[in-house]
């Protein structure tokens, strides 16, 4: 049979876990290429993969099978290196911020001040949902209007990369990777950072061998309850 073809682009991490899971048995192989594809393994699946396994150990006939070819999707893939928030404006919908107003993001230090009730707690609510914190708050409307002609929330963000700035909308666009790559630290998240948590490093390649594993402990169990049902019927 003619090697599994494995794509990638770089010789980093996720490339020698392609190659790793090209040089296995057909049926690993095959939940391999579940995985790495960012799929979910199936019961059927497991039941494919219980077939390809009795022909690989010689337990039944092996007829000519698809070749396999593995991918990895790359949740990450997308993340930028250079990445810069530029601004924030077009504000509607938060709490009692005043719209049309804009704010620029120095790539050094940007200071926030103001009186209380100036609107600053509203840009960290506004900040806190649209990127990644440990303590989101509700964002509420205006209570100096009424609510039928509250707005929904809506902003626009403005990043850079390789020199070139571009918009995204939330939360229209909250599912782009820019929103991904930004994390908002304020007092209400010191209790958490700080409290009992583990801290843990895993570079997300190495998800795909805790994924396997599972993937495996699944397929024993299908194993033992076809061992089992023989037996059985061998008991009849």
């Amino acid at each position: 049979m003619a090697e599994t073809p494995v794509t990638t682009k770089n010789d980093n991490l996720n490339s020698h876990i392609l190659q790793f899971a090209g040089s296995l048995p057909y049926y690993t192989k095959y939940l391999s290429a579940k995985l790495l594809a960012g799929e979910e393994v199936t019961e059927e699946d497991i039941s494919t993969a219980y077939v390809y396994f009795l022909q690989d150990a010689g337990l039944a006939a092996k007829p000519a099978r698809p070749e396999i070819a593995i991918t990895y999707e790359d949740s990450h893939s997308d993340f930028k290196k250079n990445l810069l928030l530029n601004s924030l404006a077009n504000v509607e919908g938060v709490n009692a911020l005043v719209e049309e107003q804009r704010i620029e993001f120095n790539p050094n230090l940007t200071i926030i001040y103001g009186v209380n009730g100036s609107g600053k707690s509203g840009y960290i609510r506004l900040l806190k949902q649209a990127f990644h914190s440990r303590t989101t708050e509700k964002i509420l409307g205006n209570i100096h209007v009424d609510p039928e002609y509250h707005k929904e929330t809506k902003a626009s963000f403005t990043f850079t990369a390789d020199g070139e700035p571009y918009p995204f909308i939330y939360p229209n666009h909250e599912d782009q990777a820019e929103f991904k790559q930004f994390s908002i630290f304020d007092n209400k998240c010191v209790n958490i950072h700080l409290g009992k948590n583990k801290p843990e490093f895993r570079p997300a390649g190495l998800n795909f061998f805790a994924d396997l594993n599972e993937a495996f402990r699944m397929l024993e169990e299908k194993i033992e309850n076809e061992s089992n049902n023989k037996r059985l019927c061998f008991a009849v």
